[in-house]
């Protein structure tokens, strides 16, 4: 068979395209019979001579060899045999190629963030500047309250602080005055530590100290208060009540103070006598040895003299011996009368050492007080300054006020609600399955299709993904946190209000 040019000659090459293209798919339900039937035209059209090997020349150029014949319902089954594979296994890549890129979810809605607008003071309103709907900027003001009283606090605690720094000064000076008095004193000695008499005394000063120690303390507070009050009475920051209860509370521990410190004093004469008795009967007892030497060598002598007369050289040399020996002991025991008189002396003066040592000691507690009061003088003016600062609401974003409850001359409470305010940003929240959620992470692009704007799409990322709360014990899984990429918003952003359901494609590479 000769083909030529014609329009169904051409569609008989493209029959034989397509024979070439299915020929290696064997259908599935197709019998040897008809795998034998085929067999048969393929070995006449073999023994053909005639121009059936020909080859046949398209408009395109492409020359297409016959090699065999095929009847037309079998070129017709294996064309919709091929095209319904092609059918089958394209869509199937396609979806299986967008499984592996995209996770989507339709269980998404949108959210902003919403403030309250709380008072942090109690106070009365006298201004509220904000009206309900209107757009405001971050650090705007919302609410003014009334700031008298907060004024009166600050310069109140700029006096206070002002004294207190005085005080300090005050009483560091003090403590150096002090601290040069005692810094020539001789070194406190106790003599006698093994005398009853003494020890007993000692105790005694050790136990009126301790209770001296107890009260010093809030004595001191109490004085600096007292004077502090004064000034502050004075400039009519306090009432004259105050002050009084602070002189009551002061006269009552400078009483009691004043009563131990005169039972320190006469604790401290009695451990000073008790020493100045134990010296006492030392310089006795050393006179008496002083004495007994004498006696001795006076008797010896004599018996000297009472000796045979043949051996005074020899006695004589004796007694000289024995008057060297008594007056090295009557010149060790001199000096020991000498230092034990000292030491009388020295006693007698530690009751003088001793008031300076506690002037010293209660110094100390004079100074570490008023660096004390110096420090809450200090957090009470920086309360008073973020009190007043208060009384100024701001907003604390940027924002629309949503409702407005504050009224003016209204009285309100610290943490007291007065209005709320919704963000200008919008956010997405978005519910997947656990399976999804393994897959998904912070960071991952995101396209975002809204119900209420279905020829826009928008994109973001995947901010967080957090654990449901526990006050939505009903949802189980996390929900993904998603943010707008804000280029895109646009002139959509009045728009995007909360609750608004969205469409999610997560995308995971």
């Amino acid at each position: 068979m000769e083909y030529s040019d014609s329009p169904g000659q051409l569609k008989q090459v493209e029959l034989l395209q397509v024979q070439q293209i299915t020929e290696n798919f064997t259908p599935l339900n197709q019998d040897k019979s008809e795998q034998t039937t085929e067999a048969a035209p393929q070995t006449q059209s073999s023994n053909l001579t005639t121009t059936a090997n020909s080859q046949i020349v398209s408009a395109t150029g492409v020359v297409v060899q016959s090699k065999r014949k095929l009847k037309p319902n079998q070129l017709l089954l294996r064309s919709l045999l091929f095209a319904g594979a092609v059918a089958t296994i394209i869509p199937g890549l396609i979806r299986w190629r967008y499984v592996q890129t995209y996770e989507k979810t339709d269980n998404a809605y949108v959210f902003t963030d919403t403030y309250a607008i709380n008072s942090r003071i109690p106070g009365q309103v006298v201004s509220v500047i904000a009206t309900e709907n209107q757009v405001v900027q971050k650090g705007a003001v919302l609410v003014k309250l009334d700031a008298s009283k907060y004024q009166a606090k600050v310069q109140e605690a700029k006096v206070n602080l002002e004294q207190a720094q005085q005080q300090v000064r005050k009483t560091t000076i003090n403590l150096g005055a002090a601290k040069a008095k005692i810094k020539n004193q001789p070194k406190l000695v106790i003599v006698g530590q093994n005398d009853a008499a003494v020890v007993s005394a000692h105790s005694e000063v050790k136990a009126t100290q301790s209770q001296l120690r107890r009260i010093e303390p809030g004595l001191v507070k109490a004085e600096l208060d007292y004077a502090r009050n004064i000034k502050l009475q004075q400039s009519g920051f306090i009432p004259l009540k105050t002050l009084e209860q602070a002189k009551i509370k002061y006269d009552d521990l400078l009483k009691q103070h004043n009563l131990f410190t005169e039972k320190l004093k006469l604790a401290q004469s009695k451990f000073i006598a008790a020493q100045q008795n134990y010296l006492d009967v030392q310089i006795k007892l050393t006179q008496q040895k002083i004495e007994t030497n004498l006696q001795n060598l006076q008797q010896t002598q004599a018996k000297l003299q009472q000796s045979d007369s043949t051996q005074v050289i020899t006695n004589k040399q004796k007694s000289m011996q024995l008057e060297t020996k008594f007056a090295a002991k009557q010149e060790q025991h001199k000096k020991t009368i000498a230092r034990l008189t000292q030491q009388k002396q020295v006693v007698k003066q530690q009751s003088i050492k001793q008031l300076l040592m506690e002037e010293y000691l209660k110094g100390q507690i004079y100074v570490k007080t008023a660096h004390t009061a110096l420090k809450q003088a200090q957090a009470q003016l920086k309360n008073a300054e973020y009190q007043l600062y208060y009384t100024k609401i701001i907003a604390p974003n940027n924002g629309q006020i949503n409702i407005k409850r504050a009224q003016t001359g209204q009285k309100v409470q610290a943490g007291q609600t007065l209005m709320s305010l919704v963000t200008s940003k919008p956010w997405i929240a978005a519910d997947f399955e656990d399976e999804q959620l393994q897959k998904i992470k912070p960071g991952q692009l995101v396209q975002i299709q809204l119900k209420t704007l279905t020829n826009k799409t928008f994109t973001g990322k995947v901010k967080s993904i957090s654990p449901f709360s526990k006050k939505e014990y009903y949802h189980a899984r996390p929900l993904v946190k998603i943010s707008f990429d804000s280029k895109t918003l646009g002139d959509y952003k009045p728009q995007i209000t909360p609750g608004i359901p969205a469409s999610i494609k997560v995308k995971l590479e």
